[in-house]
């Protein structure tokens, strides 16, 4: 009788182990999708918050970029320049001269414009304040 015990238990053992397993199938779908639900929601209201955050910023920044605009591209054209004065054989003495001279003017014009911009935003910051 023990034998036939054992043997029942295993059988309504192999049938639970089945049918929870079934179920889990079953119900994994749905609790995968709205599981992702849940988490792209959470993404969504993060970045929603984080984009307002960022266009605040954008907005407080924004005066100074014309004038950051203007010296950020004279400094990529001077080092444009200089590079390209590095690649010329040193046979050319003219033309590294012409371009020692263009490369002079325009680090001064670069230094009097971030000196411009510099008194600009100190005028600018003691009109503001009342």
């Amino acid at each position: 009788m023990t034998s036939d015990r054992k043997e029942a238990f295993r059988q309504w053992t192999a049938i639970t182990i089945s049918a929870f397993a079934l179920m889990f199938t079953f119900l994994r779908g749905p609790l995968s999708v709205t599981f992702r639900a849940t988490v792209e929601d959470v993404l969504r209201q993060e970045l929603a918050r984080h984009d307002t955050s960022a266009a605040s910023e954008a907005r407080l920044h924004k005066p100074q970029d014309p004038a950051n605009e203007v010296l950020v591209r004279l400094e990529q054209d001077l080092a444009a320049i200089r590079a390209q004065a590095a690649t010329i054989q040193p046979t050319d003495n003219k033309l590294l001269l012409e371009i020692s001279k263009g490369l002079s003017a325009m680090e001064s014009k670069l230094d009097r414009l971030t000196q411009e911009v510099q008194m600009e935003r100190k005028l600018q910051g003691g009109h503001d304040r009342p």
